[in-house]
């Protein structure tokens, strides 16, 4: 460091010098430090040692993290509570149990993608979606519903029109549940990429009058702000249990908070982007035992154990036994399924069913991100929707557009997915747009009427869009019949108007037979 004397930088461009602080300079942060040094010290104790000031005590680096110091007489009191030091792993994590494999493919290394294919690879792979979808799938039923708990919070004009378009997601998820008969009694709520928790809050206004009822929220990062604090204080109110871990490594069965329940387990999540989708598909299908493997040890139990008594049981026929419960339902709105993976997918059977292979998935998930290309911002679309004679041309246009902003990114890297790209803003549900400058990305797409691939590769937008939904459809079918494999009612369903989100499908799933309402295919 270029330093004077008293510890003020060379340059004297300074800062002015709290009073009673440390009068060692930062000069990346362009001010002085704010610690407080010892009585008759100039320095604090970390820079005392750095400026060569003899404090009579000797300062070693951190064995831990070398960038900051401790005495070496306290080393050991030091390394206690020290913020780098590495935290044991809690009990329910288990390294790679939901990842998956690559089921004896070889998967390409890099990711196979529209830019790193011939045109004819790429026609070939259209070819077969189209074909699919229509053997399969063909459409997707609509059914936008709204929850009772909600109807309040969407009539208070007070919310914005950004916060209005989640509440409605959040409403129809909810009504959705409920349809399936999940909104009960003895249940633990398990919203995994929680977030701030907007969803579980939402769910709990829903469910706040039943007594034996639990949240669990799943996220592997740290969030502020989040929703289930004011529900923390309520001792007589629901319990709320957050878990920071990767979705990856989460087995259910060891929670403390769910073994100890019983209770049967609701899996939710609004815009689980991506491979974390099958992540979470896998975690409650393999991490949480079945019904009838529920029963077959209820009944071991109370034949050994008939004068036990245990808290929170769970019924099988006849018997009451306390285990860890089985996961009843399933809600999940998908997204950004050019970030799904070969090794995590839960499809894989129907793709190589279906004479797919893993570099066909790649270039399938790299294909779905047209599904989104020509999709503008909500307030766009809904003003386009619902536009009256007379409306300037002027203010349609000042709205900002997502999808021609993803789409013109797209363009210029070659199509480099979305997700993968600097300097991004994150929009609805973990989509993402970039700051560019949207006037200069209009006035370049009037100049791009088609997308080439290579200069061979002609298709309109509304083409590329379509063959993008489908994609993503049929990535989506695989999840579906993955769940129906595991003893579940399972369908797709657009669950709000694509006008307020282009990821408006959900993925739907229960264990009751008597509430089948599938829109997908078999």
């Amino acid at each position: 460091r270029s330093m004077s004397e008293g510890g003020t930088p060379a340059n004297h461009q300074l800062s002015t010098q709290p009073e009673g602080s440390c009068r060692f300079y930062l000069e990346r942060k362009r001010r002085y430090c704010r610690f407080r040094p010892g009585s008759g010290q100039a320095y604090c104790a970390e820079h005392a040692s750095i400026s060569g000031v003899d404090l009579g005590r000797i300062r070693i680096p951190c064995p831990l993290n070398p960038k900051h110091t401790c005495y070496e007489d306290k080393l050991q009191s030091h390394l206690k509570k020290c913020q780098d030091r590495k935290s044991e792993l809690p009990v329910y994590h288990s390294t790679g149990i939901n990842a998956g494999d690559s089921d004896g493919e070889e998967v390409p290394e890099p990711k196979c993608t529209i830019p790193r294919v011939t045109c004819e690879e790429v026609e070939e792979v259209i070819e077969k979606v189209t074909k699919l979808y229509d053997e399969h799938i063909q459409s997707l039923v609509s059914e936008v519903l709204l929850h009772p708990c909600m109807e309040d919070e969407l009539n208070q004009f007070s919310n914005g029109f950004h916060a209005t378009r989640h509440r409605k997601q959040q409403a129809s998820i909810i009504a959705h549940l409920d349809k399936r008969s999940l909104l009960d009694d003895n249940t633990c709520y398990l919203e995994l990429g929680a977030g701030k928790g907007q969803l579980s809050h939402w769910i709990h206004e829903a469910v706040k009058h039943y007594t034996s009822i639990n949240f669990v929220l799943v996220d592997r990062g740290h969030v502020r702000y989040k929703h289930e604090g004011p529900h923390q204080w309520d001792p007589a109110g629901s319990r709320f249990d957050r878990l920071r871990i990767d979705i990856e490594h989460l087995n259910l069965c060891a929670v403390p908070c769910i073994a100890r329940a019983g209770r049967r387990v609701v899996g939710f999540g609004k815009h689980l982007c991506g491979a974390a989708t099958d992540l979470a598909l896998r975690c409650l299908t393999n991490t949480l035992p079945t019904k009838e493997k529920i029963y077959k040890q209820a009944s071991q139990e109370c034949n050994s154990h008939k004068k036990a008594k245990l808290e929170e049981p769970v019924t099988a026929g006849d018997n009451s036994v306390k285990i860890a419960g089985h996961c009843e339902g399933i809600a999940i709105a998908l997204c950004c399924h050019h970030q799904c993976t070969w090794r995590a997918y839960t499809g894989k059977k129907f793709f190589k069913s279906s004479s797919l292979s893993a570099r066909d998935f790649q270039l399938i998930s790299s294909l779905s991100s047209w599904g989104t290309c020509t999709w503008k911002s909500a307030q766009y679309q809904a003003r386009k929707t619902t536009k009256a004679a007379g409306v300037e041309k002027e203010a349609c246009e000042d709205q900002c557009s997502v999808g021609r902003e993803a789409k013109s990114k797209m363009l210029m890297d070659e199509h480099k997915p979305v997700m993968d790209q600097p300097g991004l803003l994150e929009d609805d549900g973990g989509h993402s747009v970039s700051h560019a400058d949207v006037n200069t990305i209009q006035d370049n797409l009037l100049h791009v009427p088609v997308v080439n691939n290579r200069g061979k590769l002609e298709l309109t937008e509304e083409e590329r869009e379509a063959i993008g939904r489908k994609c993503k459809h049929l990535i989506d079918y695989g999840r579906v019949l993955f769940l129906r494999d595991h003893g579940y009612d399972a369908d797709l369903k657009e669950f709000i108007s694509q006008t307020l989100t282009p990821e408006n499908v959900l993925l739907s799933a229960s264990t009751k037979t008597d509430n089948r309402c599938s829109t997908v295919k078999s």
